[in-house]
């Protein structure tokens, strides 16, 4: 419904909020502004005296001509995420903001949940919860049920989406529902008149632009606000400039990429979606912890922090806290009590356990001062001689959590330098905050150019230890990370990098178990030395095969020898079109040198495996094209390799297609295909995305690196 519009339409700054939080899922990350932007924005408003509006009321304002506040804003926010309780409400409670809230009820967790929903792209409120949203005055409006694109569904389809929303949102929370907003902003003629006819007052779209006094009440337009917005450039939309203003004639560009989508949901049989239907019906709910096995073992419960019950358990052993293995074990639903514990995990790594003892020429676990701590007391007395580089980029909780676990492992100061690759979200003060809790040497260092293997150079330029150590901003180091990554270069002068085992901090969602039934981080509980002496054994794709000596989240590398070999290759890898494979370039151009490389599984860090389906997705695809990427360049850098590589192309091609492989081999009958084609896809665009990558470095011109003396 468009009224008649005003000589001079007003604007009307309607914004569109998605997620308020530190650490989002990949899929929802441009979308999120962190607690402390929110506020910011708050503040903003307040500053320049708007008057903020539910979409409810200002359709009735709309509606029957009345007045608007000299300042108007309205705040809408999409999809029901958990933090918009914890996070959006309370500042807003505190400016006197009423929000607008639209949700989608299939989402929504319960019983009335479809079993083929879409895996939203992160935690959804529940009923309760909004329950509580509506007694603290959040207007509630309809999103859809399962949050398709409406216009790409048959007119049915479209309306029973509509209808059933409203129905459930008004039966379940006891209101009448006024307002709606088209999923992803998509809409139609005919899906405004479904949603017209359905009961509803008004509607919001996207458009990205200032809805007005003259706006269609059916497809009121919103700016969305992203991870990037400026405070000047929100300030430029509350004050009614910057953008259109609405009402406007639909461009072509819209009307063709709705019939792209639509030719798309035909041609699949699926509707156009952002969200993806991933059911976890073989996923088990996994507990992760480390066990002592020199101390009295502990009760595994199935509860544990609240939620679901836990079906299994995945134990880390450690003895005199050094880790000697892993154990997957279900978990009964009395628990797994204190003697069975101990029995399974004899049974699983009594060879283990023995050779720990015989290293340390014991008899007993239970020993005071065992040999192994007396020898880690030596090695952290040698910490100076490290730096730890870490490169991070609007992830402030997890680099906490990451520099806490370093001061506790260390137990000594430990220089650390801490790239901030490309911020939105500076994490100056944060470092410095830290420098002072933790008792470490934090470094900060802003590297303005994106990328992972450029944070990378930039520690490596300044870093000051003789070995310097990478690890990723969302791992936690196990306590003797640090002394057994150091005995590890003790076992020769040619160790010229160290690799460590990477195990799961959680396993709560389906797409983290999938993650390691992919392949995860996992390259077992033996220490391996790769030389020149021990290439024969190691199997028809070495030295070239992805994860064979480790991954970059945990590794090590002598400084010297690390810029002797040029550093990393700012043209692969996280942040570039390569996606990856800068850690795997690294790893072969050390052993291609002739030197030696040490996987070092006690070495562990702990590593938070992104939640949500969409993040996977991205990882098993940037995971193909890096790999792809990483062999394209190995054959540039040495054109010579190209016999070699031509002989081991079926070799791969059957590691890499065969489902009886050992690549494929942990994949259980729950495990998306898509993924698998997802990672394929990868792998073709690769060659192509790293030459891409390579020539863009070189428009670039970026300075040779210059390493510090």
């Amino acid at each position: 419904m468009r009224r008649p519009p005003a000589v001079d339409p007003t604007p009307i700054p309607i914004l569109l909020y998605h997620a308020v939080c530190d650490d989002p899922s990949a899929g929802i990350a441009p979308y999120t502004v962190t607690p402390e932007q929110f506020r910011e924005h708050l503040g903003l408003f307040a500053e320049l005296g708007c008057t903020v509006l539910t979409t409810r009321e200002l359709v009735s304002r709309l509606r029957r001509g009345a007045p608007l506040p000299e300042q108007p804003l309205v705040l809408t926010f999409d999809d029901a995420y958990v933090d918009f309780a914890t996070n959006a409400l309370p500042p807003l409670i505190e400016h006197g903001f009423p929000p607008s809230l639209y949700v989608a009820t299939g989402l929504v967790p319960g019983k009335r949940r479809p079993d083929d929903a879409p895996v939203p792209l992160g935690p959804i409120l529940d009923w309760a919860g909004l329950r509580e949203l509506v007694a603290a005055g959040v207007e509630i409006g309809g999103h859809s049920h399962t949050h398709p694109h409406l216009d790409t569904l048959p007119a049915a389809a479209a309306r029973q989406e509509i209808e059933l929303c409203k129905q459930l949102l008004e039966d379940e929370l006891q209101l009448e529902l006024e307002t709606f907003a088209y999923p992803n902003g998509y809409t139609s003629r005919s899906i405004r008149r479904a949603v017209r006819d359905a009961g509803f007052a008004g509607a919001c779209a996207v458009r990205n632009a200032l809805s007005s006094t003259g706006d269609d009440l059916f497809a009121l337009s919103r700016l969305t606000i992203r991870n990037t917005t400026s405070l000047d450039e929100l300030r430029s939309w509350v004050m009614g400039r910057g953008v259109r203003v609405a009402p406007f004639r639909e461009q072509a560009r819209t009307r063709a990429w709705r019939g792209a989508r639509r030719f798309r949901a035909a041609v699949t049989r699926r509707p156009g979606s952002d969200l993806v239907t991933a059911p976890a019906r073989g996923f088990e709910r996994t507990r992760v912890l480390e066990v002592e096995l020199a101390a009295p073992l502990p009760r595994i419960e199935r509860r544990a922090g609240g939620g679901a019950p836990y079906e299994r358990a995945l134990l880390v052993a450690s003895l005199h806290g050094v880790p000697v293995g892993t154990v997957d074990v279900d978990l009964p639903p009395e628990g797994l009590d204190p003697d069975s514990l101990a029995e399974t995990l004899g049974a699983a790594l009594g060879g283990e356990i023995d050779d720990h003892c015989t290293r340390d020429g014991i008899a007993s676990l239970a020993v005071e001062d065992p040999p192994c701590r007396l020898e880690h007391g030596r090695l952290l007395e040698l910490a100076s001689t490290v730096t730890v580089a870490i490169a991070t980029r609007d992830r402030h909780d997890v680099l906490e959590a990451c520099l806490h676990s370093l001061a506790a492992a260390a137990g000594t100061p430990l220089e650390v330098v801490v790239v901030d690759n490309a911020p939105t979200r500076p994490a100056a003060e944060l470092v410095a905050r830290l420098g002072s809790e933790t008792g470490l040497e934090l470094r900060y260092e802003l590297e303005p150019v994106p990328g992972l293997a450029v944070a990378h150079n930039r520690a490596l330029a300044v870093a000051r230890g003789e070995i310097v150590a990478f690890i990723d901003d969302d791992v936690v180091v196990q306590p003797v990370w640090l002394p057994e990554l150091l005995r590890a270069f003790e076992i020769g002068d040619d160790v010229a990098c160290v690799t460590g085992a990477i195990v799961p901090i959680e396993l709560e969602t389906a797409p983290q178990g999938w993650l390691e039934q992919f392949g995860g981080f996992a390259k077992g509980f033996r220490q391996q030395v790769f030389d020149a002496a021990s290439a024969g054994g190691r199997g028809p794709l070495y030295p070239y095969a992805a994860g064979t000596f480790g991954s970059g989240a945990n590794m090590a590398f002598r400084t010297d020898v690390l810029r002797a070999l040029g550093g990393f290759d700012p043209a692969i890898g996280a942040g570039t079109p390569a996606r990856g494979g800068d850690d795997l370039a690294a790893f072969l151009a050390v052993v291609a040198a002739g030197h030696t490389l040490v996987y070092q599984p006690t070495a562990l860090v702990y590593h938070r495996h992104r939640r949500d389906y969409e993040g996977l997705r991205r990882t098993t695809f940037g995971y193909g094209v890096g790999l792809t990427a990483y062999l394209t360049k190995a054959l540039l850098d040495d054109p010579a390799r190209v016999l070699e590589l031509a002989r081991k192309a079926p070799h791969g091609l059957a590691h890499g297609l065969g489902s009886s492989s050992p690549k494929h081999r942990k994949k259980l009958p729950d495990y998306p295909r898509e993924l698998t084609r997802r990672e394929r896809y990868g792998m073709v665009v690769g060659p192509a995305a790293y030459l891409w990558s390579r020539s863009r470095r070189r428009r670039l011109a970026l300075p040779p690196q210059g390493w510090a003396e």
